[in-house]
């Protein structure tokens, strides 16, 4: 069993005010502060992006957290959600889930009946940092500016038909909003080859992949019609990846979503069909 790395928290601009530690040894209390990307889609099918900070109090005594948060487009001030259950597993880290919650405002105290939050689930664990719910009918994914996935498969399929599979490989992607409407990722793959003939490249960065929420709703897809991937900071347009196609789950109704949290997808690559699934738990547990 491959050992999952630490990388996600290591990359974000989060903040403590007291040391969580690592989510196998809990201690007693703990907050955690994050700017997060938001992904918003409403009834319509309309997108919308931004950025909102997150702070989480975590009383790992009473098993409850708090969220505070501040996003302008949904309310004039900061809004707290108070005293949601709090779930610890080996597998996941702490979650935590409500089907509907009142914020309360964080300024006056008192309950903010104009918003509606129902479905809200989320999770911090060793890999992962994210939200999801939903605000008077938008569903919201808010995920940290980047995630690592530890087990990944990548098989390639040459002009003969013959397939090549390599197992040893990881991968992370790094968010970026461009404006109020465009999300992209950086996708960086380590130790990773196509071929067996192929040397182990230590880093492959397919920078610029387009991020949109599904038409339904409850995944995100992942769209490049060229990409000239980048090796050491370096282009490198004999390995140029077209049609490049993914789709990066969960979706919004399963609470136990974590352990289906993936990304899938397919491209070419030198003539050859590549397909790759990267996952953040072993799939074999």
């Amino acid at each position: 069993m491959k050992k999952i790395i630490l990388l996600t928290l290591l990359t974000l601009p989060v903040a403590f005010s007291s040391c969580l530690g690592d989510p196998e040894e809990p201690t007693n209390t703990a907050q955690l502060s994050a700017e997060m990307i938001q992904i918003k889609t409403d009834a319509a099918g309309n997108t919308a992006i931004n950025t909102a900070n997150y702070r989480f109090d975590l009383d790992l005594t009473a098993s409850l957290i708090s969220i505070s948060t501040y996003d302008r487009d949904i309310y004039g001030g900061p809004i707290t959600l108070q005293n949601l259950p709090l779930t610890y597993t080996d597998t996941y880290g702490y979650t935590f889930h409500a089907a509907g919650v009142t914020p309360i405002d964080a300024n006056s105290g008192t309950a903010v009946e104009s918003l509606n939050i129902t479905n809200f689930f989320g999770e911090y664990g060793s890999t992962t940092l994210d939200l999801r719910y939903t605000v008077n009918g938008t569903n919201i994914i808010a995920i940290p500016s980047s995630t690592s996935y530890m087990y990944n498969t990548v098989s390639t399929t040459n002009s003969n038909g013959e397939v090549y599979t390599y197992d040893d490989s990881s991968l992370a992607v790094a968010y970026h909003v461009v404006n109020a409407d465009t999300v992209t990722v950086d996708m960086a793959l380590a130790n990773i080859k196509f071929v067996n003939e192929m040397p182990v490249i230590k880093s492959m960065i397919f920078p610029g992949i387009k991020v949109s929420p599904s038409v339904t709703g409850n995944h995100l897809e992942l769209r490049a019609d060229s990409i000239i991937p980048e090796i050491s900071n370096t282009p490198y347009p004999d390995y140029k990846i077209t049609e490049f196609s993914g789709t990066m789950s969960p979706a919004f109704s399963e609470y136990n979503y974590f352990r289906g949290e993936n990304i899938t997808g397919t491209f070419k690559c030198m003539g050859m069909d590549v397909k790759f699934t990267a996952r953040i738990y072993d799939p074999g547990n």
